[in-house]
């Protein structure tokens, strides 16, 4: 699946096969195939030939990416002055090269990745669809420089997602409260 923010859903053919993610109703997941030079949003009208429901095509595809991210886990890197973040790799072949953010269709297992234990918040920051970065229990500090550095990724992409964090906690999603902080 491919994510895409809600608002443009009206750029997607009214039979493309897609719905919202669960929990974060302002993203949908639209199923595509990525090829190296195209990306095709799949119709609903091709379902049937390959005999699969539009239900059935995103839930394999969702089971497609969780299976991929296990075997590719999120990586643990330091960043001077705000710490650890976990991030997708940007360079080498990996599994998911170019639909990192596609990896939120199962926010228990970035939860479970990068090592939350019960009660722990985990923010996760996706400003475009080949970029995922995620840090838990972060301070209000490191919220912002989150942000911060979403929204110049987001500015900058060529196919942009979200440019605020998300916080999980237990499974409970929400748009995370970031307070502006002095440089």
């Amino acid at each position: 699946p491919m994510l895409l923010p809600q608002a443009m859903n009206s750029r997607l053919a009214p039979q493309s096969v897609s719905r919202p993610l669960p929990g974060l109703p302002f993203i949908r997941t639209t199923l595509s195939v990525d090829t190296p030079t195209t990306l095709v949003h799949v119709s609903s009208r091709m379902l049937p030939v390959w005999g699969i429901s539009p239900e059935q095509a995103l839930d394999l595809a969702a089971a497609n990416v969780r299976a991929l991210a296990a075997s590719d886990p999120l990586q643990p890197m330091q960043v001077e002055g705000v710490g650890t973040i976990w991030a997708s790799r940007e360079a080498g072949d990996h599994p998911l090269a170019g639909l990192e953010a596609s990896r939120v269709v199962d926010l228990a297992q970035i939860s479970s990745q990068v090592g939350a234990q019960p009660g722990q918040p985990v923010a996760i920051i996706v400003p475009r669809r080949d970029s995922l970065v995620a840090m838990v229990s972060p301070s209000p500090r490191e919220l912002w420089l989150l942000q911060t550095f979403a929204e110049h990724e987001f500015s900058e992409a060529k196919h942009p997602l979200l440019h605020y964090p998300i916080l999980v906690t237990d499974g409970e999603v929400r748009v995370a409260v970031v307070q502006q902080q002095e440089q």
